[in-house]
């Protein structure tokens, strides 16, 4: 049986409004701390996990303009986990680079397309580094940003969506090795399958229509078939896209 133990509430500013949340030990501690985007204060927030259930008050670090979506990961192989904050009133991505102690280095700033609402990393090209997925709402484009090794990335390709993407997932979704990029579209009613030809080039999209507004997406083997279907949102509905045979 499933069971939770009692809730813990941790404070916000007067303003704040949580967009996005991401866990991640960023200390270095073995323990999972908690980041936050708070679009009306353009912060992030970091809340330190001190074991127990106890968490140190937030740590703020400035970012550009309404932060959305946040994302955690070593970006370049010290085994610190760096983050990305897409800004998009900016249109620029924030990176901070982790020293390792719950400090980072100074801020770098990209300018990206216009609106950009969501960001993941992973390593798009198999050169064990990880690249950067950015959407961009109102350009209607996905651009992936090649890891070039020395804290840097180069705007490697752009791809169309259809009508203001929303996320992406992020799944070998016809098993040939290399990472696919699934994407729905909110204004199209569709998600498209952009899948990847190995050195980061992608082919035409495949796409699934779906209920109006599709809007969060995840991927996992529903049915026990070994290959992961599509799992879809709107304000009304959950759905499933089960895979064919690859």
């Amino acid at each position: 049986m499933g069971a939770f133990q009692k809730q813990v509430n941790l404070s916000l500013p007067s303003r704040g409004t949580v967009f996005s949340i991401v866990a991640a030990d960023i200390d270095d501690d073995g323990k999972s701390d908690i980041i936050i985007t708070i679009p009306e204060e353009n912060i992030i927030g970091i809340y330190f996990n001190k074991g127990d259930s106890i968490f140190h008050l937030m740590k703020v670090y400035p970012v550009g303009n309404l932060p959305l979506s946040v994302y955690a990961g070593d970006l370049n192989n010290d085994n610190k986990c760096d983050i990305i904050v897409t800004n998009a009133e900016s249109n620029t991505i924030t990176i901070l680079f982790n020293k390792g102690d719950g400090t980072f280095h100074d801020s770098i700033d990209y300018l990206v397309d216009t609106r950009p609402v969501f960001v993941t990393a992973t390593d798009i090209n198999k050169d064990n580094k990880s690249d950067i997925i950015l959407v961009n709402y109102f350009s209607n484009n996905i651009v992936i940003y090649l890891n070039n090794g020395n804290d840097n990335f180069t705007q490697h390709t752009k791809f169309n969506a259809k009508a203001n993407p929303l996320a992406v997932a992020l799944t070998d979704y016809n098993s040939d090795g290399s990472m696919d990029i699934i994407v729905p579209n909110y204004h199209s009613n569709n998600i498209d399958v952009f899948f990847n030809d190995g050195d980061g080039l992608f082919s035409t999209s495949t796409t699934h229509i779906t209920y109006p507004l599709p809007q969060p997406v995840a991927t996992a083997d529903l049915n026990d078939d070994k290959k992961p279907d599509i799992i879809f949102g709107n304000g009304y509905y959950l759905a499933i896209i089960l895979s064919k045979c690859y």
